[in-house]
């Protein structure tokens, strides 16, 4: 969501989680209380009976979303510019969205849009958070119509790879989807293969797999995670 400051306590999302019995976890902007600007990259959580997830973009692109240098430069650099520096966040280990699934708890670790091109960053966060679960938030318009968020896309996958997690990646154009984790298992087979007969994700008696693939099945229906996001 653009142009919305959501940084700050906002009754009516919590309710509409509580309300319809889901969660959701969206990316969108907000600054400080009184400030007239929207510093803030963010990605906002919800889930029903739980406090507010709120987390901020840690590392703003260079120019693109924060000049760079010190204070005094930034400063400078913004007047002559007609430029507002976003905000960093902090990465801590709250920066994970927690919800609440029928097999247990889940942990998201979001990463906004660029975030996810810098693999220490991601591992970073994984570490602190104990995630299960990766997510890209991209405002990927402006991009109009170039290869630039097909490269992107591209890119980030590799933190899929590279952690061993499902990456979930939404965009403002529609190229959405599911990154798998795509390192071969144990027996030698790409994992995106393989199937637990302990998972819905399993075949049935003949061990063939369901006609539908556990990408389009609903989160909830997943135990365990792994076999569900291979």
């Amino acid at each position: 969501m653009l142009g919305v400051d959501q940084f700050g306590p906002d009754p009516r999302l919590p309710e509409e989680a509580r309300r319809r019995g889901v969660a959701w976890l969206f990316g969108t902007e907000g600054g400080e209380p009184g400030s007239r600007y929207m510093a803030y990259n963010l990605v906002r959580g919800e889930d029903n009976g739980a406090p507010s997830f709120v987390q901020a973009k840690t590392i703003p692109m260079p120019f693109g979303e924060r000049m760079p240098g010190p204070d005094w430069m930034r400063a400078w650099l913004d007047e002559k510019l007609g430029f507002i520096s976003q905000v960093p966040g902090r990465l801590t280990a709250q920066s994970g969205f927690r919800m609440e699934t029928p097999q247990g708890p889940l942990v998201v670790h979001p990463l906004i849009c660029s975030e996810a091109l810098i693999a220490t960053r991601v591992q970073e966060g994984v570490a602190l958070t104990g995630a299960e679960l990766l997510t890209n938030h991209t405002n990927d318009g402006w991009f109009d119509r170039s290869v630039a968020t097909d490269l992107h896309g591209v890119q980030i996958r590799l933190r899929a790879a590279e952690m061993g997690l499902p990456m979930l990646r939404t965009t403002l154009t529609g190229k959405s989807g599911v990154f798998r984790r795509t390192a071969p298992g144990p027996s030698g087979a790409p994992r995106s293969r393989r199937r637990s007969t302990s998972s819905p994700c399993a075949g049935g008696p003949s061990g063939r797999p369901r006609a539908v693939p556990c990408c389009a099945m609903p989160l909830s229906r997943c135990s365990p995670w792994a076999p569900c996001f291979p």
